[in-house]
């Protein structure tokens, strides 16, 4: 299918595909310049963890990887790697399928919403994040500061399971949270969500996948919760509202339907005038998050480990997928140690 044999028309090609890894090579007759480098290899998340990518790029085995916070300063220090960042268009949240038990009723995935400590998230896993005040990050257009979440609020999450019907719990089967297999780290901010969720009265349980099945069930629309990031098409607001909200989008993975959120993201798309986008956004925001399709967690600055003598690697704040690997050459690490002087 078109996942082991894509079509497209970058400046480079895919030979090789299978669990592990993506192997490239430069396509000479593409119509621009062609790209410096001969091949490209991409391990895959499934077959290294990130405190071993982190290790094999500071041991020479890897030339670049992506490094979280709990590394960024032991490579900042490193003399064989480089650190470089960029705030991404980014937003890591829970999804939550309205379509299924319990969370048809807007009172449970409020009280889901109200139970989940944000602020306490990233105490556990900082790496450059920014709790989210809603669904559009700092640097986009039409961005706002003013926060539209749902507080903290243990007591009132419980109250609001009450009032659904379910007082303390009672009534509810287990609900299923499912992620992909993470690092220690974020699995203590699992724990962390599950248990606050508990505490509230809904009987989470939590399932670790592999991205390939997650993502199988993501598409398959059977996951009542489930974490998630999402990453800008493009710099314009309709990237992350229209694809995820609008009720007949492939990717409205909450599968998400409000007609007045619906009629505002077109009139989005086509108004020119940038206070009145600014209201239009404004108002759709607030109508999501208060309806709970998700829960907003945070936004994120991306970091990655460069081998010394890489050279022509810049991130974009449409994060790593964007970036121009035509440009990327490799040159004598001398070098480099002279242009970071």
């Amino acid at each position: 299918g078109f996942a082991r044999h894509p079509v497209g028309c970058g400046p480079f090609r895919l030979i090789g595909v299978d669990d592990r890894q993506l192997t490239l090579v430069a396509w000479k007759d593409y119509y621009r310049r062609t790209a410096w480098l001969d091949s490209l290899i991409f391990i895959t998340s499934e077959a290294a963890d990130q405190d071993a990518t982190v290790k094999g790029l500071q041991m020479g085995r890897y030339d670049i990887t992506e490094v979280p916070g709990t590394h960024r300063e032991s490579v900042a220090r490193s003399k064989t790697v480089r650190l470089i960042s960029r705030r991404e268009l980014s937003l890591s949240f829970l999804a939550l399928n309205v379509k299924l038990a319990p969370f048809k009723n807007p009172l449970v995935r409020q009280a889901i919403a109200m139970s989940t400590d944000r602020a306490a998230i990233l105490r556990l896993n900082p790496s450059g994040q920014v709790v989210a005040t809603g669904v559009l990050p700092p640097g986009m257009s039409c961005y706002s500061p003013d926060d539209k979440t749902y507080p903290f609020d243990i007591e009132g999450a419980r109250r609001k399971l009450a009032e659904a019907g379910f007082p303390g719990g009672r009534g509810l089967k287990p609900i299923p949270y499912c992620t992909s297999t993470r690092s220690a780290r974020a699995q203590a901010v699992d724990s962390l969500l599950v248990s606050n969720w508990r505490k509230a009265g809904l009987p989470v349980t939590h399932t670790t996948l592999t991205w390939v099945e997650l993502q199988r069930r993501i598409d398959a629309f059977d996951m009542p919760l489930f974490s998630l990031a999402w990453v800008a098409d493009i710099p314009d607001p309709d990237s992350f509202v229209g694809s995820l909200f609008e009720s007949t989008s492939p990717s409205n993975y909450s599968r998400y339907a409000n007609a007045e959120v619906d009629s505002l993201i077109a009139l989005g798309r086509i108004m020119v005038d940038p206070r009145a986008r600014q209201l239009i956004y404004g108002r759709i925001e607030r109508l999501v998050v208060q309806d709970v399709p998700i829960v907003p967690l945070y936004t994120t600055t991306s970091a990655y480990g460069v081998r010394r003598g890489i050279y022509g690697l810049e991130l974009t704040p449409l994060g790593i997928s964007c970036v121009d690997l035509a440009n990327v050459w490799i040159g004598e690490p001398q070098d480099d140690q002279a242009r970071v002087k």
